[in-house]
């Protein structure tokens, strides 16, 4: 009887020939980089995400903001001798710059009549809340306030408007 002895193969290895020949710390080594590629990519994906939360978050804010702005000051043109105009006014200009009617959450008129205040609040997608870590709240809230005053210049009446903070009041 003759005893069979391999040869070596010449040629190319099909692939179960080349993972039954790695030694078993060299599968570990692999198992160790595809994990850490595994981990460096997600870390990578949640930067990402995080990055576009505060775009989003940013844009959104300034949007409003300059609704809010622009609302009070065309409605505090109609101060102080129509309120209810004043009101409709602005809030018809926040429509106007893209606020849903469900966005607005007050308009209102000093009791003296001669400022106008309206405060918005825009929840954020579902999607950028949820992972949207650094951001200061899960709403964007922007609030404007215009006063109306007369003053005198030259026997002119001249009316101006003045935007100020809520803190202002």
């Amino acid at each position: 009887m003759t005893e069979h002895v391999s040869r070596p193969r010449i040629g190319r290895r099909s692939k179960i020939d080349l993972v039954m020949s790695v030694p078993y710390k060299t599968s570990r080594l692999r198992l160790v980089a595809l994990s850490l590629i595994a981990l460096i990519t997600t870390a990578a994906a949640l930067t990402v995400h995080s990055i576009e939360a505060t775009i989003y978050y940013n844009l959104n804010s300034i949007k409003l903001q300059t609704a809010a702005y622009i609302a009070v000051v065309a409605g505090a043109r109609y101060l102080p001798d129509r309120p209810g105009s004043a009101i409709q006014v602005a809030d018809t200009y926040v429509r106007v710059n893209g606020v849903m009617p469900s966005e607005i959450r007050s308009t209102r008129v000093s009791p003296d009549h001669l400022s106008l205040t309206i405060e918005l609040r825009r929840k954020l997608p579902t999607y950028i809340a949820l992972l949207a870590f650094r951001l200061p709240s899960k709403q964007i809230v922007a609030v404007a306030c215009a006063t109306k005053r007369d003053m005198r210049s030259s026997g002119e009446l001249v009316d101006t408007v003045y935007l100020r903070s809520p803190s202002e009041n």
